[in-house]
């Protein structure tokens, strides 16, 4: 092999253990920010429609407040379960790039190893379209569930 050759691989190797290295950094950060959003949202308003409800002395129709803590509960749920899987996609990511970093590693050093990012790839794909889907979920759990605290409350 080139000596050209296997001094770019090995430079590959070296970026890509970079990159797996900041995926990681970037799985601890969604996971602090979606507690955040979890806690501040659905949470947040649960925590003052308790409030308005103890602090009232207006009779408030219960049958809705029950369904705005269920959706705002559910929004709740969601919103932690976006959060896993947004988590989980980096952590898929940081694989792939750490079986890239691998797969250069191999290349250079001429040793057969067989290394697949592309399945990481596929999972990290599937987990983000997933995390996509739930963050949604949990926005529209919200708003169904303020409007129906609304609708109880008026």
């Amino acid at each position: 092999m080139d000596e050209t050759v296997r001094e770019s691989l090995l430079e590959e190797a070296r970026l890509r253990r970079i990159e797996s290295d900041n995926r990681l950094q970037y799985t601890v950060q969604y996971a602090q920010a979606g507690m955040r959003s979890l806690f501040l949202s659905n949470g947040g308003a649960i925590i003052a429609l308790l409030t308005m409800v103890g602090n009232s002395t207006r009779d408030f129709g219960q049958n809705g407040l029950f369904w705005a803590f269920v959706w705002f509960g559910l929004g709740l749920g969601a919103c932690l379960a976006a959060y896993f899987f947004g988590a989980n996609s980096q952590d898929h990511l940081m694989n792939a790039a750490f079986n890239e970093a691998n797969k250069a590693l191999a290349q250079a050093n001429q040793t057969g190893e067989e290394f697949t990012p592309e399945v990481w790839d596929k999972r990290a794909e599937v987990t983000l379209t997933i995390a996509g889907g739930l963050a949604v979920a949990s926005l529209l759990f919200f708003l169904i569930g303020a409007f129906v605290a609304l609708y109880a409350i008026t």
